[in-house]
């Protein structure tokens, strides 16, 4: 039940931000619950974020990950937390 109630919120969602998880491969109950609330929504995907730290973002395992399972539209900020929050939200 959990699970169901998960996926209907999910596929509400206006924009999805993840910080501080690798979408790692083997992660197969995360990503079979993205697929089916993305898959079954109503209007097109939400903009994803992904929130890293990465000296090289063109060679990120992380930003690979994430690419690999939501495509080349996702927003990826290198520069991690810190610098997401002020770009998103203006300087603290």
């Amino acid at each position: 039940m959990l699970w169901r109630r998960a996926e209907e919120v999910l596929r509400e969602f206006k924009e999805i931000t993840f910080i501080g998880y690798s979408l790692p491969g083997d992660d197969l109950h995360i990503k079979y619950l993205f697929k089916r609330a993305l898959s079954t929504r109503k209007s097109e995907g939400p903009p994803i974020n992904v929130v890293d730290y990465a000296a090289d973002p063109e060679d990120s395992q992380v930003r690979r990950n994430y690419e690999g399972f939501f495509g080349k539209s996702i927003r990826y900020f290198h520069e991690g937390f810190e610098s997401y929050v002020d770009r998103e939200l203006g300087p603290t």
